[in-house]
This record gives C-alpha cells, structure tokens and sequence, in this order.
C-alpha cells in the first residue's frame, strides 16, 4: 500500500512469468466483479498439466496460511482412501472415496473394537448376549424385528454357494460340540409348544429333512456308505436313532390328531346339549 494524494491506493506487483510452489503463472486475466470490488487472478499451469483461474491474493500469501494456493484443486484435494487405498478428490475431509468403502471401514472399526474388547473380557460375549436377551425379553415388537432381519441375513447367505457351505459347515460343527443340549432344547420346546404349534413344527421339521435329501441325496447315500464301512457299530446305532426319531414323531402326530378329534366331539356334544 502506498498513499497519493492522501488517499492510500494498493499496488499490485505483476507475477506473470514467475513460479509459486508447483504453480507456473502464464497470463494475468481480466479482473472479476465479486460485489465487493473487483479481484485480480492470473491463469496458472501446475506441474500436473491442470490450468486453473487463481486469484492474486492467494499466489501473494504467506507460505503454509490456509489462503496460500500453491498447486490446483487437484493436487491440493487429492486424498488416499483408507479402504481401498485408491486416490480421490474431494474439498471435504474424507476418509474413504465412496459409500461401500465407508461401510467397510466402518465395519472394519466395529471388528476391531469387538476383538479388541473380547481379549481383554474372556466372558464378553456370555454378557452381550444376555443383555441383548433381556432387551429383546422387554421389548417384543424389537425382538420380531430382529428375528426377521436374522431370517433375512440367513437366507442371503443360504443364496450364495460359498456362504451356504460355510454356514452348514458351522452348524455341524456347534452340533458336534452341543449335540446333547440341543437335543434337550428342541425336546423342551416341543413340550411346552400348543397342539398347534407342535404340529406346525412337525410338518416343518420333516419338509425341511424332505427338502434336503432332495438337494443332497448322492452326498447323503456316500456318507452313509463311508460310515457303514469304517464303523458298521456306528452306522447300526444311528439307524436305530432314525427309527426311534420317525417314529416318535410318528406317534405325535396321531396323538395330535386324536387330540384334535376329543375336542371337537366334547364342543359338538356341549353344544348339541
């Protein structure tokens, strides 16, 4: 700034020619109208080969300010995904370039956080899993949203090939583990259910055996083979199991209907008398 005549006039050094940062400044441009006076810019080539319209204010500022510009929105706004590592340009902070990136790093967040709580509490799960009993315990309407969403997370994985494999995998695993449990809790279950819902999950218990002989007959008939060659004791026994099973659920289903057939002449009787 310099004053004439009294009155204080801003001289402005022309930086056509010069180099500032990663910028190489080419021409100077006709000033622009922002409303608050008129503002002088210069076209500038980065080293990137991008030219961009830069005001001289910001070439002139003090290195290392937020107002110092010495290199082109590409290069000053180019970031590295934290995902997938690629490189982005955005004026916003982000860490990610798109929406799937930022659910995997979320996810990756929230995996972290799980091991690394798990490690330090050897009973973390016991006590997740009883808060989470009790919560949907008080509250039905959350505890049928969560028992669709666990349907719908189990059907997406039956869909795919790799998934479905993995997940019958680790069924049979928790089976081997918790056969006599398991056992007992289906009992139970079966037990406390009405007559109705206890031939609901009979018919559905043997669509699904039906359902899957159909999709694995030939691997069902070559374990059934290995199994009679290594351990015939073994393979006898289990025989004996299915027999037991079908005719237990055999005998619960007369019964059922036997049920069924008493109530309706005891309410046929009442109401003829």
């Amino acid at each position: 700034m310099r004053c004439k005549g009294g009155v204080r006039v801003a001289v402005f050094t022309d930086l056509t020619g010069q180099r500032v940062g990663e910028l190489q400044v080419l021409a100077e441009l006709a000033p622009e109208d922002r409303g608050y006076g008129r503002v002088r810019s210069y076209l500038c080539r980065c080293s990137c080969g991008t030219e961009q319209r830069i005001e001289h204010s910001r070439l002139i500022a003090r290195p290392g300010t937020k107002q110092a510009v010495d290199r082109c929105d590409t290069c000053r706004f180019t970031r590295k995904c934290e995902t997938c590592g690629g490189n982005f340009v955005s004026q916003q902070y982000k860490a990610t370039c798109s929406d799937e990136c930022k659910r995997e790093r979320l996810r990756l967040h929230h995996l972290a956080s799980y091991y690394r709580r798990s490690t330090a509490d050897p009973d973390f799960n016991k006590k997740a899993n009883a808060r989470a009993k009790e919560i949907l315990a008080s509250d039905p309407a959350r505890a049928e949203q969560a028992r669709i969403r666990e349907k719908a997370r189990a059907d997406r994985r039956r869909a795919d090939p790799v998934e479905r494999n993995k997940l019958n995998s680790d069924y049979r695993k928790r089976y081997a583990r918790n056969r006599d449990e398991i056992l007992s809790r289906r009992k139970q279950r079966l037990a406390d259910a009405s007559p109705e819902r206890r031939a609901e999950m009979i018919e559905a218990r043997r669509a699904s055996e039906r359902r899957y002989w159909e999709a694995n007959r030939e691997e069902i008939i070559a374990r059934r083979r290995e199994l009679r060659l290594l351990d015939v004791e073994a393979y006898n026994a289990y025989q004996r199991w299915r027999w037991r099973e079908r005719r237990r659920m055999s005998a619960e289903a007369q019964l059922l209907k036997l049920q069924e057939a008493l109530a309706e002449r005891v309410s046929k009787s009442t109401t003829e008398d």
